[in-house]
């Protein structure tokens, strides 16, 4: 592992510009825009990779077309990879954020929020410079240039807050008043996932991180995505014409970084609250929360690797069930 003496700092531009207005006394509406620009993303290369455009070239003779073993085969072939910190990878982050508040009047308050945003860049910093990153060392700039793994393009959140004043009688509003019920509601598109040719060598640069070949571009995703078949396998294959990838041919492949989006998300949780007064240093608090409170079945991120045919494109995992957890707590 090598890290050059003069890296360049990490650093981030932002703007943003917000507009807003009062709709009515308790009615406020706002828009924003929010972009930053992130420069000199630390990430790692393997400076020492295997040439593939060698005669011969195959996967049991990786070390031996290392740059190192070309230059100078006596000592070269003492080195394997080498990981040398990059920094020059960069992104961009562009969001427009509406937001539709009341304040709490009538006993009841609530929010919704609405986010449409996208983010590109070359790598996302994940805090680790000791392993490769890129699919071909030598071209980082556009092989890389892609979603960052954090693009989420939508959300939408409802949030509502209810307090019930009571009913009836003393009696009857001593038990029915006070109680407070507060409901969440959340969509959002899913985030990217990276697809691969399962580790495979394909093109023999001793990286490990060949990406497929997209060979129907315009049927990616199915008419009607399935728990079977969420994107579409037949519109992939191993790079350069490898349909079966089982062969090694020097070539990587054009797929770009987080090009293919996971299924998004519904979810709808909730909590009921109330507290007693027991006595002036006594009180009692007692919670319902519902996470999931619909059970819907979120779906998980499919099966990524083409060189696993029975899962590429599959769905086989599910986000949380319905989960209800209570308490109550004593205060004194």
């Amino acid at each position: 592992i090598t890290v050059p003496p003069h890296l360049s700092a990490q650093y981030m531009m932002q703007w943003n510009v917000s507009y807003q207005r009062q709709l009515s006394k308790d009615l406020l509406v706002t828009v924003n825009y929010m972009g930053n620009a992130t420069r000199h993303i630390w990430g790692s290369t393997d400076v020492n990779y295997s040439v593939g455009s060698i005669a011969g070239a195959s996967t049991s003779n990786t070390n031996a077309r290392r740059l190192t073993n070309l230059s100078n085969s006596t000592t070269g072939g003492y080195y394997g990879e080498i990981q040398q910190t990059d920094d020059g990878a960069n992104a961009e982050y562009h969001g427009m954020f509406l937001t539709l508040r009341k304040r709490i009047s009538h006993n009841y308050s609530a929010q919704a929020n609405y986010t449409w945003s996208h983010c590109v860049g070359s790598w996302d910093f994940a805090g680790e410079l000791a392993g490769t990153v890129y699919q071909n060392p030598l071209n980082r700039a556009t092989g890389e240039r892609g979603n960052c793994g954090f693009d989420h393009r939508q959300t939408f959140n409802v949030s509502f807050v209810a307090s019930s004043p009571g009913i009836g009688g003393p009696l009857a509003k001593a038990i029915t008043g006070g109680w407070q019920f507060s409901p969440l509601v959340g969509f959002g598109t899913g985030n990217p996932i990276q697809l691969t040719d399962g580790g495979k060598d394909i093109s023999l640069s001793g990286q490990l991180l060949d990406r497929p070949e997209v060979i129907l571009p315009e049927q990616v995703y199915p008419a009607q995505k399935t728990l079977a078949e969420y994107f579409n396998p037949a519109a992939f294959q191993c790079n350069g014409s490898n349909a079966t990838c089982t062969v090694n041919t020097g070539l990587f492949g054009n797929l770009g970084r987080n090009a293919v989006y996971g299924p998004g998300y519904i979810n709808f949780d909730a909590a009921l609250s109330r507290s007693f007064t027991m006595r002036e240093r006594w009180k009692l608090n007692v919670r319902a929360d519902f996470f999931n409170m619909l059970n819907h079945a979120n779906w998980g991120n499919p099966g990524t690797s083409i060189t696993t045919s029975s899962t590429f494109g599959v769905i086989s995992s599910f986000g949380s069930p319905r989960i209800i957890q209570m308490s109550a707590k004593v205060f004194f």
